[in-house]
């Protein structure tokens, strides 16, 4: 999708309803519940869920400040949901900005872990000293 010169043309020019709709179309083929445009400046620029809330700072700016294609893919606590968060810059030929995917982390995120490596996975929030609260598991008592 960032290397597709029509989305990337999109980006350039600023036309939200086309990169919102670019982003919506790509994130259902994948799976995503959420994707975003974040621009240079670090503030979302299209948003599939909330597109009433844009232009606005992104919740996560450490994932886009200095970027590394193919690095971490970190999980973020967001509204209560637990989400995996990739950041994938957009080159046009120098970076222009982040399309941002989030996949929820529930019990089918874990079960197609589980389903890659043949072991169990449970996701656990920690609550303060000693308290976990589970968020998604391949497990039937993830306690």
């Amino acid at each position: 999708m960032t290397s597709d010169f029509a989305f990337r043309e999109a980006v350039a020019t600023g036309d939200l309803a086309t990169i919102t709709s670019a982003l919506a179309n790509h994130g259902r083929r994948i799976g995503a519940s959420t994707m975003l445009f974040v621009g240079l400046d670090s503030k979302v620029v299209a948003d599939t869920l909330a597109s009433d809330r844009v232009p606005r700072p992104f919740e996560f700016p450490k994932l886009v400040q200095g970027a590394d294609p193919g690095g971490s893919m970190p999980i973020g606590m967001l509204g209560g949901r637990a989400l995996q968060l990739v950041a994938v810059p957009i080159h046009s030929p120098l970076t222009i900005g982040w399309v941002i995917v989030r996949v929820p982390v529930d019990d089918a995120f874990a079960r197609d872990l589980k389903q890659l490596t043949s072991l169990d996975v449970s996701f656990v929030l920690e609550e303060g000293a000693s308290r976990w609260h589970p968020l998604a598991s391949t497990l039937a008592d993830p306690a």
